[in-house]
């Protein structure tokens, strides 16, 4: 007969080793269970929802070819103002600018030289533009006006018209296309 006492005395050491065992397992498991979890947590990175934004189609813009804009310096301007009193001292402002069109005409034209001071020079031409001519304050304006009204990519180009010549008497000039 075997003795179950000592079956059980034996059991119980043996039922705690494997209690223990169990425990051990169990925490380690649950353990191993919150690394993973703490891990997952710190690889996670939080999205940022993006609309996708349309493409708008664009043209291509050609590039357009201009010529360099001349400038008219002080002395030009001096120039021109001189030539407008021995032309159109007396005439009206309107009468006065189109003496400075003619002349920026004349400079754009082929048919007469390509600067403001050689067309007023050139022999036979503007005999009322004269180097000891005052330049009048009111003049200097007047001149200054036109060549703003000039369009800005290109201020040798015609404004209003296409004057290239004028003749007058004192108080009105009268302006045309030919001689």
């Amino acid at each position: 007969m075997v003795n179950t006492e000592k079956a059980e005395n034996l059991n119980t050491p043996l039922k705690l080793l494997v209690i223990s065992a169990l425990l051990i397992a169990i925490v380690i498991g649950f353990t191993i269970a919150d690394k993973e979890k703490d891990e997952e947590k710190t690889e996670e990175v939080p999205t940022v929802k993006t609309e996708e934004v349309p493409t708008v189609k664009t043209e291509e813009v050609p590039t357009v070819k201009t010529e360099e804009v001349p400038t008219v310096g002080m002395d030009e301007i001096e120039a021109l103002a001189k030539c407008v009193y021995g032309e159109a001292r007396g005439c009206s402002d309107e009468e006065m600018k189109m003496v400075v069109h003619t002349v920026l005409n004349r400079v754009s034209s082929s048919k007469f030289p390509n600067t403001i001071m050689e067309v007023l020079t050139q022999k036979g031409q503007f005999v009322g533009y004269r180097e000891e001519h005052p330049i009048l304050d009111n003049i200097r304006e007047i001149v200054l006006e036109a060549l703003e009204e000039e369009p800005p990519s290109n201020i040798y180009s015609d404004y209003t018209t296409d004057y290239l010549f004028f003749s007058g008497k004192g108080g009105h000039n009268w302006f045309r296309r030919d001689y």
